[in-house]
């Protein structure tokens, strides 16, 4: 019963995945604003154009450069961008799966994962599809995100088998992520962190603990070498400290000039934002040590196997009735929302009333226009206002 129910699994898995990216290929993204920036700054750099001195991005230059390097290689068209974003959905989802196998066992990864594509990396939420993986609206949050899973992979396989290209890959990852988004890079750095503390602690030698460290740090090294030398003999001196700096720059105050800009980073009312995350923490510090509890409950009691699911089941599935109810749209003053119907549905009904009739959506990009050369989609302007747009960010 449960090898037949983890074949099924990965077999929904790997329908979902192709039907999806398949039926949905014209179906993601936006006509303007988003996606086409990301494929404008792709086509300036496979000409020629280099980032923060031909054009200006919020974020890092990794995925400029990235997407330029692919609209190089295989022409500069909208289905480039698609098809290797495709293929980093799907080696995300397999990364994704082997660290959740590893946390949880094999049946409970695939159906996270299968949950993932339908909710994330497929989704259709506010209406909109750029918050997926295939047509994003930001082409460093999907990067950021493949780098993080490469390197949390890396450590985790390094700890079960000790191999120092292991070690040397996640520091790589750890560098590169430096150039993408400044939250994201965060988030590994500190998880990198706690994974470098187990692997000092399974290590008993001293001197062997400073072996490892400089092999991650090597690799940390290899990237920022890489960008330095490139920036070097590309950019000016004045321009350099900015592209090294990366998306780091955004959280000077300098760039905060618009009040969207501080709500986006929540300087606008920072005291307020620190107590909803510390609500939010505290809410899950709470499921987390209920759940806990209840199993240590249930296994003081000699429920059966079966009856243990059952009751870890449902009893999941309270906190997550719980915020599917209580949770709201919180939009600032700055932010305009539709009307106070909208704001006041809870963010889960959306997601999941988005989802459902994305099906039914009309292709954005089924014209025949759309599928000429990104090139010439783009050449009724050179002084883009995409590129406007950022260059006074």
């Amino acid at each position: 019963m449960t090898r037949r129910l983890l074949t099924t699994l990965k077999l929904a898995n790997i329908t979902v995945f192709l039907l999806l990216s398949t039926l949905g290929w014209y179906r993601y993204g936006q006509i303007l604003v988003d996606f086409p920036r990301e494929i404008y700054l792709a086509w300036r750099v496979s000409e020629g154009a280099r980032p923060y001195l031909d054009f200006e991005h919020p974020h890092g230059s990794f995925s400029s450069l990235w997407d330029g390097l692919w609209f190089y290689v295989l022409g500069a068209h909208s289905d480039s961008l698609r098809g290797i974003n495709t293929t980093l959905a799907a080696l995300f989802t397999v990364l994704l799966f082997n660290l959740l196998r590893t946390a949880w066992g094999q049946i409970p990864a695939a159906a996270a994962t299968l949950l993932l594509q339908l909710s994330f990396i497929f989704g259709c939420f506010e209406g909109s599809t750029i918050f997926n993986f295939i047509a994003p609206y930001n082409q460093s949050s999907l990067h950021s995100l493949v780098l993080a899973v490469c390197g949390m992979a890396a450590l985790i396989t390094y700890l079960r088998k000790p191999r120092s290209r292991l070690l040397l890959a996640a520091g790589a990852t750890c560098g590169a992520i430096h150039f993408t988004r400044a939250d994201t890079a965060l988030a590994l750095f500190v998880t990198l962190s706690i994974g470098l503390m187990l692997v000092f602690i399974n290590e008993k030698r001293r001197r062997a603990r400073w072996v490892l460290l400089g092999i991650f740090s090597l690799g940390a090294a290899i990237p920022i070498v890489i960008f330095a030398t490139y920036f070097a003999l590309t950019l000016p001196v004045e321009v350099f400290g900015r592209a090294m700096w990366g998306p780091w720059a955004i959280l000077s105050k300098s760039t905060l000039t618009t009040s969207r800009q501080l709500w986006a980073t929540g300087l606008d009312d920072p005291i307020r934002n620190l107590k909803f995350m510390a609500a939010c923490l505290g809410f899950v510090g709470l499921c987390i040590g209920s759940l806990w509890a209840l199993g240590k409950a249930a296994h003081a009691a000699k429920l059966s196997q079966q009856q243990q699911r059952l009751l870890y089941l449902y009893s999941g599935i309270i906190p997550l009735v719980a915020v599917a109810l209580s949770t709201k749209d919180d939009q600032s003053a700055v932010v305009p929302v539709a009307s106070d119907a909208a704001r006041s549905r809870s963010s889960l009904g959306m997601a999941i009333a988005h989802f459902i009739s994305a099906a039914g959506q009309t292709p954005h990009f089924a014209t025949s226009s759309f599928r000429t050369s990104t090139a010439q989609y783009l050449w009724l302007s050179d002084v883009s206002p995409y590129a406007a747009q950022y260059e006074s960010f």
